[in-house]
């Protein structure tokens, strides 16, 4: 113990006196492990996913990325992988090959938003045969050479790719456009939609489709619109249909609003309603005696209430409608009130 306590009393004196120690190691940091990388069947490719490496292990920005390495180890019929996960990491080490480097350019082609995502061939095997199982993982790499661990193990066996869908039908409603197609055995379904002035292609519903049949009430009137469809069977995506494009003319009135109410105030009747569904859209209101025509009163507006501060005495009716930016009328929805003289 006095030994230790001179020591650190000699530190103490030679670091007052100016004296420098001697310079602590370099701290190796490392890039943060990928631990999200997934896997699926598109064709006859298998496509990878996983997050952009942004982070160290010591949860600092990793800003010298240099590559991105992806390997494959491809088991025969009857081998597997042994349980312990470090061991798998090992075999892959030791055994795997380097399919994929990604850097400079061809990481960046390989970026999609937050994520890295590229295709490997796979090869179905003969009939009858049983199919080899590929493994994957992915590794980071800092201009240094500081390789990170490792990621999380995926694996695939190749699968029979199910067949085009045929007779995609498309047809505008004032509901939204009516999809339809053949069914294919067995299959679910990707349902992708492509405004026709520009734009990539996007999915019109964040999962599976169940059925051959879906109401994309999601489509912007006033727009032409290109949708295309594939089967998904057993994890493996086919190929798309052919592309269908339909115009929809923004010619459909917009839903009516709701729950008119007119209450009678002193010199005045307010109008209030639920609003239409459809964004954008403005009311109109309109006024007559039971034995006259409709009269509009006052100007077309977004607010969903309105004053009448001049209302003629006896029995009145109402009616709101809602007018989208096309001129298109709703239906209307009316309401009755007795103002006294």
């Amino acid at each position: 113990m006095r030994a230790v306590a001179a020591a650190v009393a000699v530190a103490v004196l030679l670091a007052g006196c100016g004296r420098k120690l001697p310079p602590l190691p370099p701290i190796i940091d490392v890039p943060e492990t990928t631990q999200d990388l997934a896997i699926y069947q598109d064709g006859l490719r298998a496509v990878l996913t996983w997050s952009y490496p942004s982070m160290t292990r010591a949860g600092r920005p990793l800003v010298d990325l240099e590559r991105v390495e992806v390997l494959r180890l491809d088991l025969a019929p009857g081998q597997e992988l042994p349980p312990a996960p470090e061991l798998q990491r090992q075999l892959m080490v030791a055994r795997g090959r380097i399919v994929a480097r990604l850097e400079g350019s061809g990481l960046a082609a390989a970026t999609v938003g937050r994520q890295l995502r590229i295709e490997d061939p796979l090869q179905l095997p003969a009939e009858g045969m049983t199919p080899s199982t590929s493994w994957y993982a992915v590794r980071s790499r800092r201009r240094d050479g500081t390789t990170s661990a490792l990621s999380n193990l995926v694996s695939w066996q190749a699968r029979t790719v199910p067949p085009p869908v045929e007779k995609l039908q498309a047809l505008p409603s004032a509901e939204g456009i009516v999809l339809s197609w053949s069914p294919v055995a067995g299959a679910a379904y990707l349902l992708e939609r492509q405004d026709a002035n520009g734009g990539g292609w996007q999915p019109v519903e964040g999962e599976e489709l169940k059925t051959n049949e879906f109401l994309d009430r999601g489509a912007r009137q006033g727009t032409i619109w290109r949708y295309r469809v594939r089967a998904v069977v057993a994890g493996v995506r086919g190929p798309h249909s052919e592309v269908r494009e339909v115009p929809y003319p923004d010619i459909y009135p917009p839903p009516p609003p709701a729950v008119l109410v007119c209450l009678p105030e002193v010199s005045q009747v307010r109008l209030s309603w639920e609003g239409s569904p459809e964004i954008g859209v403005s009311y109109r209101v309109e006024r007559r005696h039971p034995a006259e025509g409709w009269q509009p009163i006052g100007e077309a507006s977004q607010r969903q209430w309105f004053d009448d501060p001049s209302p003629p005495a006896g029995e009145l009716e109402y009616q709101v409608m809602a007018v989208d930016a096309a001129g298109n009328l709703s239906p209307p929805v009316t309401c009755s009130v007795r103002v006294e003289p």
